[in-house]
């Protein structure tokens, strides 16, 4: 049962740092997927202490000029990696400072910085729960089409039928890696 629970944990980094990928590559959809997959089996696994998969949040939050919502998890985010004693390797550390660096800028405002004293107040648990409601659930509700699953006018439908879906908008190669990973492979193995 342990190392089950550890392989579903390694699940949940892989969508993490999946979900890392997809936004430096502007797919702010798959972001998005990725980021609420890994909060939510983190959150299941009752492993709340994913703060990589918050400031991915706080980063979709600024890319979307969200910016009381970043404050909130950016004040969060200070004050728990402190609290949890959580040591950042220095890709980690570059990953922050980039996805923080927006936010940090408008400190200066008043409804930002009122934000980011409302974070450092919050649980983890309360910041998870915020980070899906608030910051995901928005972005995707923004990003999603407007249709009514009709094509657009003069477009027909396709005619092959849609590849199977994968939780998170994975590719199938990236659920087999995931699989790969739960199967505890090392990098070198899977490639």
């Amino acid at each position: 049962m342990a190392r089950d629970a550890g392989a579903q944990w390694s699940v949940a980094l892989a969508y993490q740092q999946l979900g890392f990928i997809a936004q430096q590559q502007g797919e702010d959809a798959r972001t998005i997927a990725l980021f609420r997959a890994s909060l939510d089996l983190a959150w299941a696994l009752g492993r709340v202490e994913n703060l990589f998969s918050l400031i991915g949040c706080l980063a979709i939050a600024a890319h979307r000029q969200q910016w009381e919502q970043a404050a909130q998890l950016g004040g969060v985010v200070e004050v728990l990696r402190t609290s949890l004693a959580c040591a950042f390797t220095p890709l980690q550390q570059a990953d922050y400072e980039r996805c923080t660096a927006a936010v940090r800028a408008r400190r200066h405002e008043p409804l930002v910085a009122a934000a980011w004293e409302q974070g450092q107040a919050m649980t983890l648990e309360e910041a998870i729960a915020y980070a899906l409601t608030h910051v995901l659930r928005v972005a995707q509700v923004a990003i999603e089409p407007k249709t009514n699953g009709t094509p657009p006018a003069g477009q027909a439908a396709p005619i092959l039928s849609p590849p199977p879906a994968y939780p998170g908008g994975l590719t199938a190669r990236e659920v087999e890696v995931l699989h790969l990973l739960a199967q505890l492979l090392t990098q070198v193995e899977i490639a």
